[in-house]
């Protein structure tokens, strides 16, 4: 019975040593690693790869096809830097009965959507320091019967590879081009006034 004492005490020695042993390895502080260099996996475009998805719901913005005519669309970068430095403004004055009236000769009117603009320190207040400049979109027969109108009236025509100027001796200037009129009280300032869509 010596024997089998003798062995149950020294498997019992080893179960407890084995106990020790796991027991000091999972209780035992982790060494303390020092940093290294991670290496990154780089993959280098296969035949295969897939190209990486587009961010979606992300709209680029698309101009207005048609966009409203307004005193500061339709005259020209140059102009709206001159009137800044002036401390000028412009306000659309095509409803008021005073200033100037340029389309109320028109067949049908004054056009959809035309602007007269006034620019001054404060355009609202009469002065006689004021730049006034129109624009509107115009269909062919409005701008025959327009040209012709202001014709017997002593507007004096002449055409140019931009349209048609009709122009008075005493003041106002008029340009028909194939899609719209522009107006200005004084002809050299008909060079300010552009469509809403053309560039500066």
């Amino acid at each position: 019975m010596e024997t089998s004492r003798l062995w149950i005490i020294a498997g019992s020695a080893a179960v407890v040593a084995v106990a020790i042993g796991i027991t000091a390895a999972v209780v035992a502080p982790a060494p303390v690693a020092s940093p290294t260099a991670t290496p990154t996996a780089t993959s280098s475009p296969s035949e295969s790869s897939t190209p990486a998805p587009t961010p979606t719901g992300l709209v680029t913005p698309t101009p207005d096809p048609d966009p409203a005519a307004t005193c500061q669309n339709t005259v020209t970068d140059e102009f709206l830097a001159m009137m800044d430095a002036q401390g000028w403004t412009g306000e659309d004055i095509v409803d008021q009965q005073i200033g100037p009236r340029p389309f109320d000769g028109f067949l049908d009117g004054v056009p959809e959507g035309a602007v007269v603009c006034r620019w001054a320190a404060d355009p609202a207040t009469p002065a006689d320091d004021v730049v006034d400049l129109a624009w509107s979109l115009v269909a062919s027969e409005v701008s025959t019967d327009a040209r012709e109108t202001l014709a017997a009236q002593g507007y004096v025509s002449s055409e140019a590879p931009e349209g048609f100027y009709l122009e008075h001796p005493d003041g106002g200037a008029y340009l028909f081009t194939s899609t719209d009129v522009r107006w200005a009280a004084d002809a050299a300032e008909l060079a300010f006034v552009k469509a809403p869509l053309d560039a500066g």
